[in-house]
């Protein structure tokens, strides 16, 4: 298999690393992902041949992202990576616990390397900290930007990494006789950034390395806590409250001396006590919180309500920015004042029975997603789709001015309800269906054309989505219906089910649709089918 693509912009490559497979001509190539694994039974043969598939992108790729698998391969192989690299500015590996060796090859490669994201798979143990080798001479990529997984910042490897690119002792104008650390060198501001990627616990860990970390943790602005973690193990019983928990959270709030706070991210998976979640809310909020996301188990005192009381639960938070809802049974959910809105994704309904919907239950969803009309991007879960699909409400109340992106998660008769949101969604320019099940026999086509033609699809739309086609009367009248009045329409992509029996054959029917049959009232308008 050649493959030989100037024009080619973005590669993804997945299988096994063939002999017959060969990477020719990327001169256009930007981004690249590797997701290969090496024939177990040629080892020697096969991790080496990765190397001469890596090494194809070198000329121009800019951004290379190595899987676990591919990394695994590479740091096998006897050949060494030596082609240089010159576009490449961003890297993203994935690396099994002794997999640092070929690193340090490809950073040598790599001369303008300014980003780079490692992460670990596997779980680390502190004896296999001893493969990384230090290079003979340090590279010389103008790295400004390191990410690193929790695994590995949890054994300290990233100090390793990180002090490889410190200004040596020299250059500060210190002698060799007196070392210096490298990653206390780094500014407040840097180093408050790194640790906030990982949870609070490791963060006021660091407390004990010198003078200089002994307060560094408490201008952190992410606050990431977990029970489990914390306890690591601890014997505590089932249910049973951690005070420790507890007072650890309490501590860090009242030391904590960041005056905005990024993330606040509470998991109480034992039995919480609802009055401290209060407080703990109140502080973050106090301390004008962006992010709140919220873990905890229901209180004892809830274990044995029936449910013959709902209880409301109301919303309204005028500087909200992104919404992530997910209830699969309120009825009395109420949201308000979203006025900042530019991002929801709506979870709704009961993803296990979307057949079993009453009418009461559907009209409630509808007035959910119609509190979130605000919003700039919207994404509607399977479940959420069907109790809209199956409602007797329709979209009058609320106009969706802002919204420019739409993603729906729908199943094979999920149509009825996308009418409505196209004419209250006039501004709409990227619209992406996903049908998450296979055509059943017992449900109709559902599609019916509007009687109107919905204002975005004749002034804004410009981008369609289209997956899991299966070739069914409704999906080619919907595509139909989107080329023949979508007047300033650019690119329309169906990728078909993998699940579609005949695939053949339902494949030449697309093509000879889409690309020779159908009128098209823009006639910029692009058609990839995959």
């Amino acid at each position: 298999m050649k493959i030989d693509a100037p024009a080619i912009e973005y590669l993804f490559l997945e299988g096994e690393a063939s002999q017959k497979l060969s990477l020719e001509g990327l001169t256009s190539l930007r981004e690249a992902e590797l997701n290969l694994v090496h024939d177990w039974g040629e080892e020697v043969r096969s991790t080496n041949l990765m190397v001469e598939l890596v090494e194809s992108l070198h000329c121009a790729v800019e951004f290379l992202t190595l899987s676990y698998l591919t990394s695994a391969a590479l740091k096998c192989a006897t050949t060494r990576l030596s082609a240089r690299f010159e576009r490449l500015t961003k890297l993203s590996i994935e690396l099994p616990y002794n997999g640092w060796n070929f690193l340090k090859d490809l950073l040598g490669c790599a001369m303008e390397l300014k980003v780079l994201d490692l992460r670990s798979l596997s779980r680390c143990e502190e004896e296999h900290i001893t493969c990384w080798k230090e290079p003979m001479c340090v590279p010389e990529c103008p790295l400004y930007s390191l990410a690193f997984s929790i695994s590995i910042l949890t054994f300290g490897i990233s100090h390793t990494v990180i002090d490889l690119f410190s200004p040596s002792p020299s250059s500060l104008g210190f002698s060799s006789a007196n070392p210096v650390d490298g990653i206390s060198e780094l500014p407040d501001s840097i180093l408050c950034y790194i640790l906030s990627f990982i949870p609070t616990k490791f963060v006021v860990g660091t407390s004990v390395l010198s003078k200089r970390w002994k307060s560094m943790w408490t201008g952190v602005n992410t606050l990431d806590f977990d029970d489990d973690l914390l306890h690591n193990g601890s014997c505590y019983k089932e249910g049973e409250e951690r005070p420790a928990f507890v007072e650890f959270v309490n501590n860090v709030l009242i030391q904590h001396k960041s005056e905005t706070v990024q993330t606040f991210h509470p998991s109480w998976k034992n039995q919480c006590n609802p009055v401290q979640v209060e407080r703990w809310m109140k502080d973050a909020i106090a301390c004008n919180v962006k992010i709140l996301d919220l873990h905890v188990q229901e209180p004892e005192d809830y274990e044995d309500y029936d449910g013959s009381e709902e209880i409301p639960i109301k919303i309204d938070a005028p500087a909200l920015k992104h919404l992530f809802l997910q209830d699969h049974g309120s009825q009395k959910l109420s949201l308000q004042g979203l006025s900042s809105l530019s991002e929801a994704e709506l979870d709704l309904g009961d993803r296990e029975n979307c057949w079993g919907y009453d009418t009461d239950y559907t009209n409630a969803f509808v007035n959910v997603v119609q509190s979130v009309h605000c919003t700039e991007f919207l994404k509607l879960s399977l479940s959420t789709s069907a109790a809209l699909n199956f409602s007797r409400t329709r979209f009058k109340s609320a106009t969706f001015d802002r919204l420019s992106k739409l993603y729906i998660d729908c199943l094979c008769c999920g149509w009825r309800f996308l009418k409505d949101l196209l004419h209250c969604a006039k501004k709409l320019q990227v619209l992406e269906i996903t049908k998450c099940s296979s055509h059943d026999k017992k449900h109709k086509p559902c599609w019916r054309k509007p009687r109107e033609i919905p204002k975005c699809l004749l002034y804004r739309l410009d981008h369609v989505s289209l997956r899991g086609f299966q070739s069914l009367k409704d999906e080619v009248k919907l595509i139909k219906y989107i080329l023949r009045h979508g007047s300033v329409m650019r690119k329309i992509n169906v990728y078909s089910s993998a699940a579609a029996n005949d695939f053949k054959t339902r494949y030449l029917i697309l093509q000879g649709l889409l690309m020779f049959q159908l009128p098209r009232a823009s006639s910029s308008c692009r058609i990839k089918h995959s």
